[in-house]
């Protein structure tokens, strides 16, 4: 009966409790792995909470599967290394071959996108999401993968387009990826085939990134240097490379905040001369919503007979462009339009707001529009170079159209992504909406700024807004007496480094916040003393702020001697010390502590003297020496009444 009472009252209630749990879809508690190899292994056991390979460590391979096998939402963190995978085997869905398939909510933290890296390979993608699960992606490069060939499938007596998202593949997903590089991946080709028609065959579509479904969210990231790949032709037909280098998008709703999508290509296919159209280099956009804040969008090229939208093609889908740059884009194809971007549409309403489209090229022989082709309404304050294929312009207040945007290159200009500065004869400078404008450029830069010197600080057009360095000395002030260890601070904003001059020499290189450096004084004569900082920026512009101090360090002099008293019973060594200290202030002095070290311990203090028994700034004593003494070191210290060092003497030996 004992027995019966536990199991009614203890057992049976905890066992109801997890059936309820499991059926009612209560989280477990979340997971964290930290992946201690690069080595591509899988884990024992998914499941049984923790991500273990045959070798007892935790690989990439093996968190994803354990993350996957258990419930509440998962975090795995990467150290500052490469990951590559090497088991291959395309086409499986449980993460056990080729390509990390995620079927849960889970996090993915590495430490930075020049230290992490996921490399696939060329074995696979890098990443498949796998429904509706919540995945986040941060401070780490996916790299170097590539979706499989197109093929003929025998069960269906049809040909299977080449595979999409060379890099990643999200379907359904919620996919946020946050300081991250998707770059060097591509999707994988047509198939050739020499008997029957049954063509076009078509390549794989998402370069870089392909969603269909769900929702995708990118900040402060970078998508460069992907492509899709050929499109073979038949004899009586013909075949397409994919679209989206970059991205493809279907629907899907999107935005993009503080982003690059840069150098990524449409190759063109294996004949050319058998009708290649290549749309939306750097995004493609099919039905949805989309939304690029702060973003630039440069140097994409695709290749083919015929195509569209060199940065972005939008077909169905809803487009705001705010403060975003959109410029040296380019189809080399003979017939063209949209280089920068292209709308396929009149169903769909699109907006454009301080935002730079231009020096886009579509078309050789022929163009509908370089730089923006299809209807879209102005929100004012926007830089367009050719505005020919604009359906319906209207003027809008702020506008500026026909005209060149005197950008600088694509570079590294501050913030985690590269950006096209603007020139100092950019039109586009202070020349924004001087009302309402976004909180920060893309670098990360504060709007609105004084671009032009005017002293009216307002917003300038596109994603990088003008700005120059500023600094100033926080401490110590102008004109200040010093002595001993001193701290220089400086407050600077909108730079790459401070530099710090000590008589005008440099003492100092700071590259981060706060802007400190600690200078010990005593190295120096007293007097007159010099000190400058210098901010300068990426693009070299330079601000710069100075002030006088005087430095009166406490000066200690110390001189040793030994000396031996011997008799017939005993010998004694003694160090006899005078300490002088010329410019003595016992209104700053309270106390000289006399320091030995014995061979290489540590200093201790063996007596002190207050700053009134000096006489004549004076002072000698005596210390009894050990017998086993060897080396013998002493220094002279002077202390304020709160233990500061105002002085100290040279190191001196016997």
């Amino acid at each position: 009966m004992f027995w019966k009472s536990i199991i009614k009252y203890l057992v049976w209630p905890v066992l109801w409790m997890l059936v309820m749990a499991a059926t009612m879809g209560v989280s477990a508690p979340a997971a964290e792995f930290t992946v201690n190899t690069t080595a591509d292994t899988v884990d024992v056991n998914p499941g049984d909470g923790v991500a273990i390979d045959k070798n007892g460590s935790c690989s990439l391979r093996a968190a994803v599967m354990e993350a996957n096998a258990l419930v509440g939402p998962d975090t795995i963190f990467l150290g500052p290394t490469a990951f590559q995978l090497t088991i291959a085997g395309a086409g499986e869905d449980k993460g056990l071959t080729g390509d990390l398939d995620i079927f849960s909510n889970l996090t993915i933290k590495g430490s930075g996108t020049l230290e992490t890296i996921i490399d696939a390979n060329g074995i696979d993608r890098v990443l498949h999401i796998r429904g509706d699960w919540k995945v986040t992606v941060s401070d780490l490069t996916i790299r170097n993968g590539r979706s499989p060939d197109g093929y003929w499938d025998d069960s269906i007596s049809a040909f299977r387009f080449g595979g999409n998202g060379g890099g990643i593949l999200n379907r359904n997903g919620k996919l946020n990826l946050v300081r991250c590089c998707v770059t060097q991946n591509r999707t994988g080709n047509g198939k050739v085939i020499y008997s029957g028609s049954g063509g076009p065959f078509y390549a794989g579509n998402g370069g870089g990134i392909y969603c269909n479904g769900g929702r995708l969210d990118m900040e402060d990231s970078t998508v460069s240097e992907n492509f899709t790949g050929f499109g073979f032709s038949n004899y009586d037909s013909y075949g397409l490379m994919g679209c989206g280098g970059g991205m493809y998008l279907v629907d899907c709703r999107s935005e993009l905040r503080k982003c690059t999508v840069n150098n990524n290509q449409l190759p063109g296919s294996e004949f050319l001369d058998v009708g290649v159209e290549a749309n939306g280099v750097g995004l493609y956009l099919y039905r949805g919503e989309a939304i690029l804040r702060n973003c630039t969008v440069s140097h994409n090229i695709g290749v083919g007979v015929w195509g569209s939208g060199g940065g972005i093609f939008v077909q169905g889908n809803q487009l705001s462009l705010i403060y975003c740059t959109i410029v040296r884009n380019e189809i080399k194809a003979s017939y063209g339009g949209g280089g920068g971007v292209y709308y396929n549409s009149w169903n769909e309403r699109n907006s454009v707001k301080g935002t730079i489209i231009a020096e886009n090229i579509a078309g050789i022989h022929y163009s509908e529009g370089h730089d923006i082709y299809g209807r879209f309404d102005s929100l004012g304050y926007n830089l367009i170079g050719d505005p020919m294929g604009w359906w319906l312009y209207q003027s809008a207040p702020g506008d500026l159209v026909g005209e060149p945007p005197h950008l600088g290159p694509l570079r590294d200009n501050g913030g985690p992504t590269k950006t096209h500065a603007l020139l100092p004869q950019s039109l586009g400078i202070d020349a924004a909406d001087p009302q309402e404008t976004e909180a920060t450029d893309q670098r990360g830069v504060a709007r609105p700024q004084d671009g032009d010197s005017d002293l009216a600080a307002v917003a300038d057009i596109g994603a990088f807004e003008v700005s120059f360095p500023s600094v100033s000395i926080v401490s110590p002030m102008n004109g200040s007496t010093l002595r001993g260890n001193v701290t220089i601070e400086a407050k600077a904003e909108n730079c790459e480094h401070v530099l710090v001059y000590i008589d005008g020499g440099v003492a100092a290189e700071l590259t981060e916040e706060p802007y400190v450096f600690e200078w010990n004084t005593e190295s120096y004569a007293n007097g007159a003393h010099q000190i400058a900082v210098i901010a300068e920026d990426l693009m070299g512009q330079t601000a710069t702020d100075g002030i006088a101090v005087f430095l009166d360090n406490i000066l200690v002099l110390l001189e040793v001697e030994r000396r031996v008293e011997s008799s017939w019973l005993l010998r004694r060594e003694y160090a006899d010390l005078r300490i002088s200290i010329p410019n003595l202030s016992l209104s700053v002095v309270d106390r000289v502590e006399v320091q030995r070290q014995l061979g290489g311990g540590v200093f201790q203090t063996i007596r002190e003297v207050e700053a009134t028994e000096f006489e004549n700034n004076l002072c000698s004593c005596h210390d009894l020496l050990p017998r086993t003494a060897g080396t013998v070191t002493y220094q002279a210290v002077a202390l304020d009444g709160a233990g500061n060092v105002m002085g100290q003497s040279p190191k001196k030996g016997l």
